[in-house]
């Protein structure tokens, strides 16, 4: 028997913060809302989006004008008044230019941001990685964030969690990964809940000589 505490299990478990700096103009969430993968949860007016948009559409028009002059010296090597350098000259800058708009369009999917959809100018919204249920909401609409600004949702999917328990060393050996464990709590002293031990920590804390052992329980109920 010992103590643990519930944890929420981190791939299950996101804070959201804004890629860049900025005003938030649009929250679209609430406390205790469900949300799926791609949900927006607020809108940002910010400049440097605004830089990184400019960029991809510069990126795009370079490319496409690298691509026309190389299928031109091509055409002309192809009817014998174009050389061979002139191409290869044109080759390279359409690669160049085709490597720079691929890595703006990388740069702006990792936003959630499709590029065929962008507009100029436009807000960026800023999207949910999981699925799951806003836990901790501290979007204020007006507020101007900073790059490294701390996140201002949280949200978790609590259907299932850990319990993590300390377990002495000298106890240790009883506990295999898998086995069934019973877990009480203090504001439901009548209910057991079932856990299984996903997960046995290999550091042994020096100071009070324990592991964490880590329990995943079925929370469907809300209970923990």
């Amino acid at each position: 028997t010992t103590t643990g505490i519930v944890k929420a299990i981190p791939n299950k478990y996101a804070q959201i913060a804004s890629p860049f700096a900025g005003r938030i103009i649009k929250s679209f969430v609430k406390l205790g809302q469900h949300v799926s993968v791609d949900s927006p949860i607020f809108e940002i007016s910010s400049p440097a989006f605004f830089e990184a948009g400019k960029s991809y559409y510069h990126a795009k028009q370079e490319m496409l004008l690298a691509e026309k002059q190389m299928k031109r010296q091509q055409d002309l090597l192809k009817n014998g008044v174009g050389v061979q350098k002139d191409v290869e000259e044109a080759s390279v800058s359409y690669e160049l230019s085709k490597r720079d708009y691929e890595n703006c369009v990388a740069s702006l999917k990792v936003f959630h941001v499709n590029p065929d959809e962008l507009v100029l100018g436009q807000p960026l919204i800023v999207r949910s990685p999981i699925d799951g249920e806003i836990i901790d909401d501290k979007i204020v609409i007006g507020q101007y964030i900073k790059e490294d600004a701390e996140p201002v949702a949280v949200v978790a999917e609590l259907s299932k969690v850990w319990v993590v328990g300390q377990v002495k060393e000298k106890d240790i050996h009883a506990i295999h990964e898998s086995d069934e464990v019973g877990i009480k709590i203090s504001g439901m002293p009548e209910v057991t809940i079932t856990g299984k031990v996903y997960h046995i920590s290999e550091v042994l804390n020096e100071e009070s000589r324990s592991l964490q052992v880590f329990i995943e329980c079925n929370n469907s109920d809300r209970n923990l």
